[in-house]
């Protein structure tokens, strides 16, 4: 059994639709603060950027963990 866990970023765009982000094995003592600084980042510089549209604003975040179990007979 192997658990991991994923940072998920929601990113409203300036068209209106949604850019998500997903980043594997994020630190364990990962803040909100931390995400929301690195969000300002990206939308400070255009580092985001989809479909000719840039981020407007970080929507949600959230660390999803899963757990991969093996079937056996």
């Amino acid at each position: 059994m192997a658990a991991t866990s994923t940072l998920k970023m929601v990113f409203e765009m300036y068209d209106g639709n949604h850019l998500n982000l997903s980043l594997k094995d994020p630190k364990s003592n990962l803040t909100l603060s931390n995400v929301e600084a690195f969000a300002q980042i990206c939308t400070d510089n255009d580092a985001l950027i989809r479909n000719n549209s840039t981020v407007l604003r970080l929507e949600s975040a959230y660390i999803q963990r899963s757990e991969r179990i093996e079937l056996a007979d």
